[in-house]
């Protein structure tokens, strides 16, 4: 990927603005590779979640299936533990995205060094606990959902 090709001229941080010209484009540079990795990991819960939503819709018809379930009763704890263990493990996956993007804000933040920068000013503190909240309460209530009334 060439890196030249994308301006953040607007972006640029103050601090940056002041430095040298040398020390300006390394400070652009992280700034560029902060937000190209924060696009990253926030499209990367989207693909998670669609991932998990269609290993955990197979797993969910084929439980509800009388036929399966008249055939075959005794494998149907296989779904709860296979159910149990893609939730956890997506669970996990989530956690540790949700961390990652909350390091590389608060490293744009460092990088920023000012709290009315256009790339901070329009960060709310409640959608930061919002969006957790929503993403790990569809785990949490699916894995309830698998271990306990499955």
């Amino acid at each position: 990927m060439n890196y030249q090709k994308i301006s953040f001229r607007r972006l640029t941080s103050p601090i940056c603005a002041q430095s040298r010209s040398t020390d300006k484009k390394l400070c652009d540079y992280k700034l560029t590779e902060l937000l190209i990795s924060i696009r990253h990991y926030s499209m990367l819960r989207f693909a998670i979640l669609t991932i998990y939503f269609a290993v955990s819709g197979g797993l969910l018809v084929k439980f509800f299936d009388s036929g399966f379930s008249q055939h075959y009763p005794e494998l149907l704890w296989l779904f709860q533990v296979g159910g149990g263990t893609v939730t956890i493990a997506f669970f996990i996956y989530e956690i540790v995205l949700d961390d990652n993007l909350r390091r590389l804000w608060k490293s744009v933040a460092a990088t920023v060094r000012k709290k009315d920068d256009v790339l901070l000013s329009h960060r709310q503190c409640w959608k930061n606990i919002l969006v957790p909240v929503a993403t790990y309460g569809i785990f949490i209530g699916t894995l309830v959902f698998w271990l306990g009334i499955a």
